[in-house]
């Protein structure tokens, strides 16, 4: 073990060497080593403690013997207690590499263990059954992940901020994604398995809403996907939508889920189905809609409990559906004869 404070304010440390069997750095073990520029780390699960390694502003390469150990150790928080939040570099094994493939028989990714890291791609075995909190957020250069078979729980925050992270998929032996777990990945491209029984608040909340495809095994009795949206099926609520999201006329949709469609910037028109009886908070922040067409009357419109933040739907042009030509005068939709287009019924004058 490494004590607290144990190196702090050594200016002239530039290189720090750890034997195997390492098992914690304590807190702020090595906070300001300004000239540190090189750690080598031996085998050992570690814990490690907060702001072990704040201030190492220098530090460009972290070396990595064992990569089974490490991705089994956790940190105490996020910034500063991980040393790849400085590092340019990772050597595992003597090698550089930015590609990590994680070994088989590890069963769990420890808390923060790849935080911040500038890793551009990961390969998680099945033997892991627990991506821990903050895995693998912050790795803003993270591209490609694959989650084999076998794990079982996607942690809160586990990717969030992986901005360039675009594809995502869950595979059947998932049954848990934590809170915010890609909260601003970015994701274009999601596929969830047959197994997912859990999806945590704000999972998949983009910077920017850039989804593209999503889809849901038909085996998968709690979740469901629409064109370029995902929703619960107990609950009818809609987790996550695109601008050009269709939602169905079916009675599937009963409620649109917090920022639901966050970050989809112009959107044309959106079309709310009658079923849909209350829209969260936040669901059209950071965007702003052309028009809405509701399939229901003005009464029905406003019975709907709608949450703080969604402006957005104020400063819309809001259409009610009236099957016939309405004889009163405001805004109305029908569907055109294929059953699916919407026009819009113009008033006639005398």
């Amino acid at each position: 073990s490494i004590g607290s404070q144990a190196f702090e304010g050594c200016t002239a440390l530039v290189c720090a060497e750890f034997p195997d069997g390492l098992v914690s750095v304590g807190e702020r073990a090595f906070y300001g080593c300004t000239g540190l520029e090189i750690l080598s780390f031996g085998g050992g699960v570690m814990q490690v403690e907060t702001n072990a390694f704040r201030g190492c502003e220098a530090l460009r390469a972290v070396e990595i013997g064992d990569l089974a150990d490490w991705a089994a150790s956790s940190f105490a928080n996020v910034e500063y207690t991980n040393p790849l939040y400085y590092a340019e570099e990772i050597y595992v094994g003597g090698e550089l590499t930015s590609d990590i493939v994680l070994p088989e028989g590890i069963t769990a990714v420890g808390v923060a263990a790849f935080a911040y890291s500038k890793i551009t791609s990961v390969v998680i075995p099945g033997s892991v059954m627990t991506i821990g909190q903050y895995a693998f957020a912050y790795a803003s250069d993270l591209a490609e992940v694959t989650i084999c078979d076998g794990v079982t729980t996607i942690g809160e925050y586990a990717f969030a901020y992986s901005s360039n992270l675009a594809a995502v998929t869950v595979p059947d032996s998932v049954t848990q994604i934590g809170e915010g777990a890609f909260f601003f990945a970015n994701i274009r491209e999601l596929s969830i398995g047959s197994g997912l029984q859990f999806i945590g608040e704000l999972a998949f909340l983009p910077e920017r809403n850039c989804i593209e495809n999503i889809t849901v095994s038909a085996e998968n009795p709690y979740y469901f996907g629409i064109e370029k949206g995902l929703a619960e099926r107990e609950t009818g609520r809609l987790i996550l939508g695109a601008a050009d999201c269709v939602l169905p006329d079916d009675g599937s949709i009963r409620s649109i889920g917090m920022a639901a469609f966050y970050g989809c910037g112009e959107i044309g028109s959106v079309f709310l189905p009658d079923s849909v009886t209350e829209i969260e908070e936040m669901a059209f922040l950071e965007c702003t809609v052309g028009a809405v067409y509701f399939g229901g009357t003005a009464e029905q419109w406003d019975a709907i409990e709608i949450g703080g933040d969604n402006q957005a739907l104020d400063a819309a042009l809001l259409y009610f559906y009236s099957e016939d030509p309405p004889a009163d005068a405001g805004n109305y939709w029908h569907y055109a004869e294929d059953g699916k287009t919407i026009e819009i019924w113009v008033q006639e004058t005398i």
